[in-house]
């Protein structure tokens, strides 16, 4: 269980793997950077359904599993992305490119972050909650593998 707990960790940060170097195409120009990294193919529906395929053909008996949970993880991403920063994201690809988003850290700190980006960007709520939610998932997770605690397969007489 760990494993796909990591493993859906890992795929739910995948569509940012463009993001350093539409940084340095945008000379570290954040809102720049992060409009043009979400106009990739990584930041659309069909990635989340190319990596549930892709995640089937895994040796494992649970492949259907680990499958649903790189779909979700991309989707999870891509709703995220959608309401916190920048454009939103092309929910209708390939039939639109056009963005869906509600951008609420814009409407928080305006759209001049200028060189305090990344100190306002993990210091807002939406990205707080983020981390509330894995640290959430992090404890039940630690919790299921401790011996005490773990759920007793006997019957009460």
């Amino acid at each position: 269980m760990t494993a796909l707990v990591l493993f859906g960790l890992a795929i739910g940060f995948a569509p940012d793997a463009d993001m350093v170097p539409a940084l340095i195409d945008s000379d570290w120009a954040f809102l720049q950077a992060v409009s043009e990294h979400r106009a990739s193919l990584l930041h659309t529906p069909p990635f989340a359904l190319v990596a549930a395929v892709a995640t089937l053909l895994l040796r494992t008996r649970e492949r259907w599993l680990w499958g649903t949970v790189a779909g979700a993880a991309v989707l999870v991403h891509l709703a995220l992305d959608s309401i916190t920063i920048g454009p939103g994201v092309m929910w209708l690809y390939p039939y639109s490119e056009a963005f869906y988003g509600l951008n609420l850290a814009n409407t928080r700190y305006g759209r001049d972050w200028g060189d305090q980006w990344l100190v306002r960007y993990l210091t807002h709520p939406l990205f707080l909650s983020e981390m509330a939610l894995l640290a959430v998932a992090a404890f039940f997770a630690r919790r299921s593998h401790q011996g005490p605690l773990r759920r007793s397969n006997h019957k009460a007489v």
